[in-house]
């Protein structure tokens, strides 16, 4: 289909009934005849309807009535599925309506972009397929990118790339113990909007990501296996997954816009009024988020807009939950200025038909706005992605100094930023997420390693808290990949250990590696592909990961609501309740306690160069300990299964270099 902007349109003339229809609601709906649309527009702009059939042949050119700022008209004779866009004054391209449906676009990747608004009848079947009932304290979410999980050749899926492929590989992730997918963004952007290069291989970049919306309402036609476009898709993946009992959580980014800064494409709010919808400095735009503008997310045409989204994601698709990219963006005000209460933010988290929905916030901007552990503190509403976890575990493990009390700190719940007015299930836990290196790079690069981008490495975070461990890269040495092994298992064990909502990146269970590279944004290739055949080569820290996920899930220890106190826990250092937070030996030992189970569980972990000997505490019954974990021992004897746990003989226990260990009395 051709973005019709051909001077053939102005010869058309309306074949169809048009009445004049009503103002409200925005986008299109059932009016007493036929369809009605409205659209929102300034008093000085006239709109025009173009309407065309699902391939994109011209129906109509349409001139709508005007009630205050809202064009709207009503066609009698029109049947959905149907396409349309707006012709406003001034404005030389055709406008996707922000209230459409859906989109109707290229069907494959990388084409030259086209889009067309879609109106259809979401008439899915459900079933009777509800969501599942999952506790916040039992959630582990599994971050994702669509396409990535399925477009590598290994993955043997029907249909690569898309959600009817990843459909396929829904039952790998039950297997695992996911019970929640946190999706990167889905939805339709133009994955071609940058011209760029590999300047190592020629091969071109794209923005795959997809951190650049064109269009708010429905997936990209590039993750849809087969038409019908709009939801039906979606909603056959979400309800595959709620039969697994598993939860959709969408990354949403409502923080900017495809269109970019003063030079970028118009797609819709530019033509309809930029000043409005964007955040502006003068002439400029505002580019709080980084990427070129920044949407004006508090006006009072826009917070409607958002809510409607949101609702109709839903109600429509059963979607779980939202992660809100640059979630501080949507707190500014028109000036810029952070909004204290955000209109927006108390819409949101106040709407009753979202209040069973998770809410996540990325709790910060690229204008310096930082909200760490106070982004909505009225009430236990907003989970945060938590940077701090992030980099106070990491510094820890890799023997970072002077990290012992904010290593304890984060596996309790991270008290210092949610202790107020919140509980640990507000702090969402990650080592590693889409953005940055991979658990293996992690453990395998000191530097970022970027030139592939494009950018002359200048792009990426500098500052990644990791260590090679010997070696900068790939090697073959044994001992090297066995300390990188230990590291990931000892990550993996802190993550799953505290208090809070764990956070896992996909392919860290088998160990991806994306070459150093930590911002991998324009790469569709391995660095971001899933690799179903190295799973199959890596089995050993998949298996680690997937018995300490059930693990987990067995032990109320590692999922109290509430910050730990006496009752719950015992700190220890080489001796049992000597911590000795004065000392900075890199070593901390504690013991878990339940109301709700009779067992305790020790848990130490060594991040030195050298072996350490830890006296073991008396289990508040008298009954011996017993090995569950030791991280320093190669799979399948890191993790040892019930019936072959052996009990501690000698009054302590020898933590060799860089590993961690699990006791059970």
């Amino acid at each position: 289909m051709e973005r019709c902007n051909s001077f053939r349109y102005l010869l058309l003339v309306g074949v169809m009934e048009s009445l004049k229809g009503r103002g409200d609601p925005l986008g299109v709906s059932r009016g007493l005849k036929g369809w009605n649309f409205a659209i929102f527009t300034t008093i000085e702009k006239k709109a025009v309807l173009h309407v065309f059939d699902i391939q994109g042949v011209p129906l109509g050119i349409y001139t709508p009535f005007q009630t205050g700022l809202i064009s709207h008209i009503e066609l009698v004779g029109l049947e959905a599925p149907f396409c349309y866009l707006w012709a406003v004054d001034g404005i030389k391209e055709l406008l996707i309506d922000p209230y459409s449906k859906g989109i109707v676009s290229n069907p494959k990747w990388g084409e030259p972009y086209q889009a067309f608004s879609l109106y259809y009848e979401n008439k899915f079947d459900w079933e009777g397929v509800e969501p599942p009932l999952i506790a916040d304290k039992d959630l582990i979410i599994y971050e994702v990118h669509v396409r990535g999980f399925t477009m590598d050749p290994s993955s043997q899926v029907k249909n690569r790339g898309t959600l009817g492929g990843f459909i396929e590989k829904l039952p790998y992730l039950k297997d695992l113990g996911i019970n929640a997918i946190e999706l990167m963004p889905i939805a339709e952007f133009n994955e071609g909007e940058i011209n760029r290069k590999n300047p190592e291989t020629g091969e071109r970049l794209f923005n795959y990501w997809g951190y650049s919306t064109v269009h708010f309402f429905a997936p990209t036609n590039r993750f849809i296996s087969r038409p019908p476009y709009g939801l039906t898709e979606l909603c056959r993946f979400v309800k595959e997954a709620h039969k697994l009992g598993i939860k959709v959580i969408l990354d949403v980014v409502f923080n900017h816009t495809a269109e970019g800064g003063k030079n970028g494409p118009i797609y819709h709010f530019k033509g309809i009024d930029k000043k409005l919808f964007y955040i502006m400095q003068g002439a400029e735009y505002a580019n709080y988020s980084g990427c070129g503008n920044t949407l004006n997310a508090n006006q009072p045409i826009v917070v409607p807009w958002v809510i409607k989204t949101l609702r109709d994601y839903v109600l429509d698709a059963h979607i779980d939950g939202f992660r809100f990219d640059l979630a501080s963006c949507l707190k500014r005000g028109p000036n810029g200025g952070p909004l204290s209460p955000s209109p927006l933010i108390e819409a949101i988290s106040n709407d009753p038909l979202l209040s069973n929905t998770i809410m996540i916030a990325e709790p910060w901007d690229a204008g310096g706005f930082y909200e760490s552990g106070h982004f909505y503190p009225q009430a236990p509403r907003w989970k945060e992605w938590n940077a701090s976890y992030r980099d106070d575990i990491r510094g820890f493990i890799k023997g970072s100094p002077g990290l012992k009390g904010a290593f304890a700190n984060r596996l309790s719940g991270s008290e210092d930023l949610f202790g107020k007015t919140r509980t640990p299930l507000e702090s969402l836990n990650f080592v590693t997420c889409h953005d940055g290196f991979t658990l293996r790079d992690l453990v395998s690069y000191n530097e970022k390693h970027n030139l592939n981008n494009g950018e002359e490495n200048r792009d990426g975070n500098n500052n990644n808290l990791s260590w090679n461990c010997g070696v900068e890269g790939a090697t073959d040495n044994p001992e090297i990949i066995e300390l990188r092994n230990r590291q990931i298992k000892n990550y993996f064990l802190a993550l799953f250990i505290s208090q809070g909502v764990p956070m896992m990146l996909s392919g860290d269970e088998y160990g991806h590696t994306k070459n150093g590279n930590n911002n991998t944004w324009c790469q569709d290739n391995r660095l971001n592909w899933f690799q179903w055949d190295t799973l199959e080569k890596e089995k050993g820290i998949h298996h680690f990961l997937k018995e300490l996920i059930n693990y987990r899930q067995q032990h109320p220890h590692f999922k109290k609501g509430h910050f730990l106190r006496d009752i719950d826990i015992t700190w220890h250092g080489k001796k049992p309740k000597q911590p000795h937070w004065e000392i900075d030996d890199k070593l901390l030992a504690l013991t878990l306690r339940s109301k709700n189970s009779p067992k305790e569980i020790f848990i130490a972990f060594n991040a030195n160069a050298e072996d350490a000997l830890v006296v073991l505490p008396k289990s508040y019954n008298g009954s011996p300990w017993f090995h569950v974990i030791n991280t320093y021992l190669s799979s399948p004897d890191d993790f040892a299964p019930k019936d072959k746990r052996i009990s501690a003989d000698l009054p302590h226990v020898v933590l060799k270099p860089y590993s961690a260990i699990v006791l059970e009395s």
